[in-house]
């Protein structure tokens, strides 16, 4: 949020009851010498808990408006004392909401689509940064528009699906997505397009008459978080304002790879597009909820029993652990990038390659079969024998160095099998040394971090 948050305190009225002090997360208000709060800072996050705690209105926030502006709902004023919502209620809102997929022709009113755009903003946000935006398209036509350029995207990604050439040369620099995009989606975005130029059936938006973009800054805390937050009041309150709503995956994963769509709703270099909702209303009426998949939540207790006395322990355990060299070796692919924070990074693309053998290529190094592969081999021995003398003279002479903390990687093509399993041996191989060893495998898990 800007300076132009903070809050301002009222002297004539303010009680010094405190309650502001202990509420505010950036902990800028104090008691003055005269027990009056004072602002002990230049910027606030301006989330306005002090304004809203406040007993006696003593505090303003200038650079915040407690009146969300809308047209066709009568809100609650900003200075009355919220009542709470029964949960009966609030539990059949969210359970009415459906998908719809059958709109009828007319459009909501422009101020409607603007109020359920202010509504989203009702939403938190990472450290209140607010960095959200609303597209509103408020016609068939827009719609329809938007809907050619995610049409246009497609096309040409199944072009490109079509060619097993082009999927084999896609799968050897860039992984499988390009393959399992064509056995997942190819024949159905395949008919979606046939139906959409040839038939003029709207498969993407299913005929929806209007439709609401949110974006956000990817300069905020938690973009993506933020706008998905902001949707879901957007899909409770059309529920309540009788709305349907369809959220359009497949635009956003098109908008992701083809910036013209970005550009063609004039939103900024740094704003990314996370949803897109149809809007209109419905041609169907849903007789009853439908039902959920019954959930049981996991239950971790991470407290256990500590006494002060094994806190003591552990803390003095600690402090001998501080006097202990500390390594992070880890396993990465240099298709994602080469790491920036290691101290000494060793390439192993040169031992046989586990990808092109059919039975080891689904496994990952951490499995026998593909350590053997890679580390028994003549080239891997040879490897082998070089760097664990390396290691240990590196570690042995850690005493006389200053530096405790180090980053060792060790990267192959996609970070799933080779760097995998060497890894693996060294952390076999270090675990008697006099050091705190930590081990990860950065790109392991990756969908597409074949070698």
């Amino acid at each position: 949020m800007s300076d132009n948050s903070l809050p301002v305190v009222d002297k004539q009225r303010c009680t010094s009851c405190g309650l502001c002090v202990d509420i505010c997360p950036d902990k800028i208000l104090i008691p003055g010498d005269d027990g009056v709060v004072t602002v002990m800072a230049d910027t606030c996050m301006g989330c306005g808990h002090c304004y809203a705690i406040c007993p006696v209105e003593a505090i303003s926030m200038p650079g915040l408006i407690s009146d969300l502006g809308l047209a066709t709902v009568t809100a609650v004023s900003g200075t009355e004392t919220p009542e709470r919502v029964e949960i009966e209620s609030l539990l059949q809102l969210m359970r009415s909401r459906r998908s719809c997929r059958a709109f009828k022709p007319v459009p909501p009113k422009l101020s409607v689509l603007t109020d359920l755009a202010r509504i989203g903003t009702t939403a938190p946000s990472g450290t209140n940064s607010q960095g959200w935006q609303f597209i509103i398209l408020p016609e068939r036509s827009d719609v329809i528009a938007l809907g050619e350029v995610t049409a246009d995207f497609y096309r040409r990604l199944n072009r490109k699906a079509s060619s097993s050439l082009y999927r084999l040369l896609a799968r050897l620099f860039a992984g499988d997505r390009l393959e399992r995009y064509y056995h997942r989606y190819y024949k159905a975005i395949e008919d979606g397009l046939s139906d959409w130029y040839e038939n003029g059936v709207d498969r993407l938006f299913h005929g929806a008459p209007s439709a609401l973009v949110v974006a956000a800054d990817r300069s905020s805390s938690c973009p993506q978080e933020d706008a998905l937050l902001a949707t879901q009041n957007i899909l409770l309150a059309a529920e309540s304002m009788g709305v349907a709503t369809c959220l359009i995956g497949f635009v956003v994963e098109a908008a992701k790879r083809d910036k013209s769509i970005a550009a063609s709703l004039r939103l900024g270099a740094t704003e990314n597009i996370y949803s897109v909702i149809g809007c209109g209303y419905s041609a169907l009426s849903f007789k009853r909820f439908a039902g959920r998949k019954l959930v049981t939540p996991r239950i971790v207790r991470l407290s256990g029993e500590r006494t002060e006395r094994k806190f003591e322990q552990e803390r003095g355990e600690m402090k001998q652990q501080n006097k202990r060299t500390r390594l992070v070796l880890y396993s990465f692919g240099f298709k994602h990038g080469v790491p920036v924070d290691a101290n000494m990074v060793w390439d192993v693309r040169f031992l046989p390659n586990p990808y092109w053998q059919e039975d080891l290529r689904p496994m990952s190094g951490c499995e026998q079969q593909v350590s053997d592969y890679v580390i028994k081999s003549d080239q891997g021995e040879k490897f082998l024998a070089l760097i664990k003398p390396l290691l240990s003279f590196l570690l042995d002479s850690e005493g006389n160095l200053e530096q405790k903390n180090h980053r060792f990687a060790i990267g192959c093509t996609g970070g799933r099998h080779r760097s995998v399993a060497v890894v693996e041996e060294l952390r076999n191989f270090l675990s008697d040394k006099n050091v705190d060893l930590d081990v990860f495998h950065r790109d392991m898990d990756r969908e597409d971090g074949s070698d």
